[in-house]
């Protein structure tokens, strides 16, 4: 005040700093002093004489040193009390088996330092500690639900106070806000008749029409009132000391640990990987199958109703992952037939010359819908019909031949033959049979696909059942 300064000392030097000296590996420690004193533990611990145990001399010190600082709370002391060396010990072994614990449970370091002061107090305050390990787990229970209480308090508290307030019309028998349930009933007097130059006045009641329990509408009067609008918990800005601070980036589902995130985001059931079906955001008229991940999170989609690649890559962000229930839904009867009248889970491999019809005909429409007509019907025409002599002279094979050779469905048929026989089947048009033969290698590529999507979710399940 007045420019004159207070000259009170808030604070001389701290007790610890760091090291005295810098030590480097294969050099001798040149520091003479200890840690920073640990207030779990007793002043006799914090003060105590480090020996190292490297020469035969050195290591009789210290086992002498250990046996004196061991006994010295009792020394000239006839009460048979539990030493505070011994203590100490105890202390020292339980935080070792909490650490272990925390670290394979995935604990926040939160609920360890809380676990830790739990037992430490228990120490102290008995003589005589028995069933020890039970009390560590029930010091990690205890620390657990105190620091959740803890938490979920400090998380409603900003939730009031980021709470507004809000005028709406509200039920005052059953409490409900559903503009839905309230109807407005016909003009009725306010009580007496009262003449106003003769017109009589009269208010519109609003009842509520919600149904109870017992089958019959509530009708209470509703009223606009005054309430609060508390903020979801994703609006809640977590604090650094949040028991669950790291959150899944596919599911937001959070963990108390990097680990635990880390090991769930690689099995989580919501991560768009190879193989996974999705649609765009907004939008469930079209299933998508993603064949590659690219950098930056840009994936290659396949169109699974009309069996077309994608042009452009898409972002992950934009693509949202169908579930198995949702799947069923999209689709327009039971078999779970896509739009070209083929069964979707049906393989290539069991297709037959009609199928194959269909879904060779889907790839003229995509094509010629681009502009490209470089494919024709005819060039479908003459496929189905090498399609049909192949099977037929399958069929007519009888004997010993029929059992060395197995007879192939259309299908299989058409998966086998190279860009050289397309060819000759379209009458030497390369621009066509090339189209035909990587529209065929497509669905080469997301049978592949499929089966190492199966072999990675059997493995995922495999780990999910080993870490239970």
């Amino acid at each position: 005040k007045n420019g004159i300064l207070c000259g009170a000392i808030v604070e001389d030097h701290k007790v610890h700093e760091g090291n005295m000296y810098r030590s480097f590996e294969g050099e001798a420690d040149r520091s003479h002093h200890g840690a920073a004193p640990d207030k779990l533990y007793s002043a006799a611990y914090n003060m105590r004489t480090q020996i190292s145990k490297g020469a035969q001399e050195s290591a009789r010190l210290a086992n002498l040193s250990g046996y004196v600082e061991m006994n010295l709370s009792q020394v000239g002391k006839d009460d048979k009390r539990t030493r505070v060396g011994y203590k100490d010990l105890m202390k020292k072994q339980a935080f070792d088996v909490i650490d272990h614990l925390s670290a394979n449970c995935d604990f926040h370091g939160t609920v360890n330092e809380r676990a830790k002061e739990l037992f430490a107090g228990w120490r102290n305050m008995k003589e005589h500690v028995h069933q020890k390990n039970a009390i560590i787990c029930s010091c990690i229970i205890a620390a657990y639900r105190t620091i959740a209480t803890e938490e979920f308090k400090i998380r409603e508290a900003r939730r009031r106070e980021m709470a507004v307030k809000k005028i709406v019309q509200c039920c005052t028998r059953c409490r409900t806000t559903d503009p839905n349930m309230f109807v407005a009933n016909v003009a009725r007097s306010t009580g007496a008749v009262i003449n106003n130059g003769g017109i009589q006045q009269t208010t519109q009641v609003i009842n509520c029409r919600k149904q109870t329990v017992l089958g019959v509408h509530c009708g209470g009067i509703v009223k606009r009132v005054e309430v609060l609008e508390y903020p979801s918990d994703d609006m809640l800005i977590s604090s650094k000391d949040a028991l669950h601070p790291f959150p899944c980036k596919h599911c937001n589902t959070r963990f108390n640990a990097v680990r635990s995130r880390d090991m769930h985001e690689k099995d989580c059931l919501k991560r768009i990987s190879m193989g996974s079906k999705v649609i765009f955001k907004g939008t469930s008229s079209a299933t998508y199958m993603v064949l590659e991940i690219l950098e930056g999170d840009e994936v290659r989609l396949i169109n699974l109703d009309t069996g077309s690649e994608q042009a452009e890559s898409t972002h992950l962000d934009k693509l949202e992952l169908v579930e198995p229930v949702q799947l069923e839904q999209n689709h327009s009867n039971v078999s779970r037939k896509n739009g070209l009248g083929i069964d979707s889970e049906k393989p290539v491999s069991m297709w037959s010359i009609s199928e194959c019809s269909l879904w060779l005909r889907s790839i003229v429409k995509s094509k010629r819908a681009i502009g490209d007509d470089n494919v024709m019907p005819r060039h479908v025409e003459a496929i189905c019909s090498e399609l049909m002599k192949v099977t037929e002279a399958n069929g007519t094979q009888s004997g010993d031949k029929l059992k060395r050779k197995r007879v192939r469905t259309a299908g299989q048929i058409l998966q086998t033959w190279n860009l050289q026989k397309y060819t000759d089947i379209l009458e030497g048009n390369c621009v066509a049979a090339k189209v035909f033969h990587q529209e065929i290698g497509k669905k080469r590529t997301a049978k592949l696909l499929k089966e190492q999507s199966d072999i990675e979710k059997k493995h995922a399940s495999e780990r999910r059942a080993q870490l239970v």
